[in-house]
């Protein structure tokens, strides 16, 4: 197994080889309320060399100012410039690669439809729909679908719901382009796994036989905002993060260098896996944590 990755004792043994370094949030810096010490120990000094220091979550249910703030809350400092989130992500995409959207329907909070609405797209849907319902085949066949909308965005959303689902199938099913921030199945939250956008995700994939494109991690286009936006040189670039299949995936995807903790969904058996695939998927380097 050691032979597909290199296995660090310490993170500090690579800081002096890259310029900027790439942190996935939950999982890697904290787990929900519980903060990582030595994350935050390595993150100060890294700012100390004057590394540069990003963030990239697949998470949606917080914005990017929240992030800010977060990381604030456990003694660290940073511009709101350094902080992505795929809901922000996502919806740069969509206005980019798909200016003929303008108005979608999003399962997700606050934070994607603000992201949305940001940008000058128009939205239905996010909370202003957890508490409606349908209870027959008849109530679906009279739900109030808007026939222009062009586009349905699947995030994370703790009041996810059946109406959310049904109203989405439709908008699906009249011609609308199904996105989602991410297929993450779920977080690990302290002894239990929190099910997370995925979920959802597969639901509506499954009910009108359609793949979403997935905009946040593995996609490179997050990778693409950032070199727009700060001018890296990805052959100085590392990504670190606890998930395999977005995290890990995402640097291969944009070429980087990659580093796996394993604080978060990734361990020991989740290697041992990944050796057992016909097309395994490594980091560069595997790391206990960041100390």
């Amino acid at each position: 197994m050691d032979k597909s990755f290199k296995r660090l004792n310490s993170f500090s043994e690579i800081i002096d080889k890259y310029e900027s370094f790439i942190f996935d949030c939950d999982g890697t810096l904290w787990s929900a309320s519980k903060k990582y010490e030595e994350a935050f120990k390595t993150l100060e000094l890294l700012k100390s060399k004057g590394k540069k220091i990003y963030f990239l979550t697949n998470a949606t249910h917080r914005s990017r100012k929240e992030y800010q703030q977060k990381l604030k809350r456990f003694g660290f400092e940073t511009g709101i410039e350094y902080i992505y989130n795929a809901s922000y992500l996502a919806v740069s995409y969509i206005k980019l690669v798909y200016p003929e959207i303008k108005k979608i329907y999003i399962i997700g909070m606050k934070p994607p439809v603000d992201d949305a609405l940001e940008l000058g797209l128009q939205v239905v849907g996010g909370p202003d729909h957890n508490n409606k319902f349908i209870e027959s085949d008849e109530d679906f066949l009279h739900i109030p679908v808007e026939d222009d909308i062009d586009g349905v965005l699947v995030a994370f959303d703790f009041g996810f719901n059946y109406y959310k689902l049904a109203y989405a199938s439709l908008c699906i099913q009249k011609g609308a382009k199904l996105f989602a921030t991410n297929e993450d199945a779920f977080d690990n939250i302290g002894q239990y796994n929190l099910p997370r956008a995925g979920c959802a995700l597969k639901a509506l994939e499954k009910a009108t036989q359609k793949t979403a494109i997935i905009l946040g991690k593995p996609n490179a286009f997050g990778m693409e905002t950032l070199k727009a936006q700060h001018d890296l040189d990805l052959s100085k670039t590392v990504m670190i993060g606890d998930n395999i299949d977005t995290d890990i995936l995402f640097g291969i995807n944009c070429g980087i260098d990659t580093v796996l903790v394993l604080t978060g969904v990734s361990n020991e058996d989740t290697l041992k896996k990944q050796m057992e695939k016909e097309k395994p998927i490594f980091p560069t380097y595997v790391c206990r944590n960041l100390e």
